[in-house]
């Protein structure tokens, strides 16, 4: 099973865009086990309750970390520190997954096409 670190805007993504699991299994050859930080679950409580035009769908992406059975892991980091340190992540803000690339961690993303790619 391959253990995917998501990211708040990949949650995002997933809900808003209805990507299930599967997508993602496929995608990577086999069964994942999504896992994400108590950070990352801290900024989509925080963008859910704003006035963001994105705060419905961040709280939708809480209730499919839930749906999804989303490991919660604590960290005291910020949640981009985090997730470059996991060796495999799920992210759509271009520049996280830029440097994630650079230092050698694998990276799935969402294209505009609603493809699931992995770099």
């Amino acid at each position: 099973m391959q253990r995917v670190a998501v990211d708040t805007s990949f949650l995002i993504f997933m809900a808003k865009r209805r990507i299930g699991r599967e997508r993602v299994e496929d995608a990577v050859g086999g069964p994942v086990q999504f896992y994400t930080s108590q950070g990352v679950l801290r900024e989509l409580n925080h963008i859910s309750r704003s006035a963001r035009s994105s705060a419905p769908d961040a709280a939708l992406a809480l209730t499919l970390a839930r749906t999804l059975n989303m490991q919660i892991i604590p960290s005291v980091e910020t949640p981009d520190k985090w997730l470059l340190k996991q060796p495999l992540i799920a992210t759509v803000d271009l520049k996280l997954a830029r440097e994630a690339r650079e230092r050698g961690v694998s990276v799935i993303s969402i294209t505009k096409s609603n493809r699931i790619v992995i770099t």
